[in-house]
């Protein structure tokens, strides 16, 4: 008696097991990626959002110019939540600028920090 040629049931079930859990490795693997550029997306955001503080301040330290007045400390709450503090202190003479965002959500705030002289 001949055998019969194809796969017999339980192999079939071995297979789409494989499969579903390869399926849902895959899914897992797509999932972390999507939220790691959203956080690399608010990152940014925040980069951005700090970045032109900072040169606001050095454009008003400009306007300010020879008197060098100390630009004003400060916060804002933006209307996506994002919420960013600055603070100006004299250095000599320089100021040291601390400019501080908060994103919504996050635990920590993204910094940038520097000097800005008079001129």
């Amino acid at each position: 008696m001949a055998r019969a040629v194809g796969a017999t049931l339980i192999e079939v079930l071995i297979a789409l097991v494989v499969l579903v859990i390869g399926g849902l490795a895959l899914l897992r693997g797509v999932a972390g990626a999507a939220r790691a550029v959203g956080a690399g997306r608010g990152s940014s955001h925040a980069a951005s959002v700090a970045q032109l503080r900072f040169e606001t301040l050095r454009e008003q330290l400009r306007a300010g110019a020879p008197a060098c007045l100390t630009p004003a400390s400060g916060s804002l709450a933006h209307p996506d939540g994002v919420s960013e503090r600055w603070s100006v202190t004299a250095a000599g003479s320089a100021f040291r600028v601390v400019v501080e965002v908060r994103r919504p959500g996050s635990t920590t705030a993204d910094s940038i920090e520097g000097r800005l002289a008079c001129l």
